[in-house]
């Protein structure tokens, strides 16, 4: 949803980049030369105007393309988070970063008595690979649909544990994970 607003909102630039060129090109040829002599801007004008109008829109478009990937970013720093810590094996401050229904669901299927042992389970079941990937790489967010204090992101990249949808619940002055798919 958000990738096709940026879309049509660097058409939409892209097209007064265009009429810019027009405005700009009407300017220059208000005073039409002699009868019979050679006009070297009306020659160039249409170049110049097809040259601006699309360096204007790939500018535009490649802007708001970069500030949504960077808006669907930002959204998914708690993910980002959860997954170096666990790669890390970080059980606390994993735990910290989890609501009471993600610690009992962590816990269901790692078969732990705490988050904390659920969490070091889940380290140790990783190979050193997997591990690094979740330290190293950043998950890419494709989508991100909010609800009330709910937001669903969703996760287009591999990632070791497998987890293509996160709920994120906000709590007022963070966000915590709530459930995963």
């Amino acid at each position: 949803m958000i990738a096709a607003i940026c879309l049509v909102v660097g058409v939409v630039l892209g097209v007064a980049g265009t009429r810019i060129a027009d405005r700009v090109r009407a300017r220059r040829l208000v005073d039409d030369p002699e009868p019979g002599e050679p006009d070297e801007r009306r020659r160039i004008a249409p170049v110049l105007k097809g040259a601006v109008g699309v360096v204007l829109f790939v500018g535009a478009l490649g802007g708001i393309l970069y500030g949504c990937s960077e808006y669907l970013g930002n959204q998914g720093k708690i993910l980002k988070a959860y997954f170096r810590l666990v790669g890390r094996g970080d059980a606390i401050g994993a735990c910290a970063l989890l609501d009471g229904n993600a610690r009992t669901k962590l816990m269901l299927l790692e078969r732990a008595a705490s988050c904390e042992d659920a969490v070091t389970t889940l380290h140790a079941s990783l190979t050193p690979e997997q591990r690094d990937k979740l330290v190293n790489d950043d998950p890419f967010i494709n989508g991100v649909e909010t609800a009330g204090d709910h937001k669903e992101l969703e996760v287009t990249s591999a990632n070791p544990l497998n987890i293509a949808y996160m709920t994120v619940i906000d709590q007022g002055d963070r966000e915590l994970i709530h459930d995963w798919r």
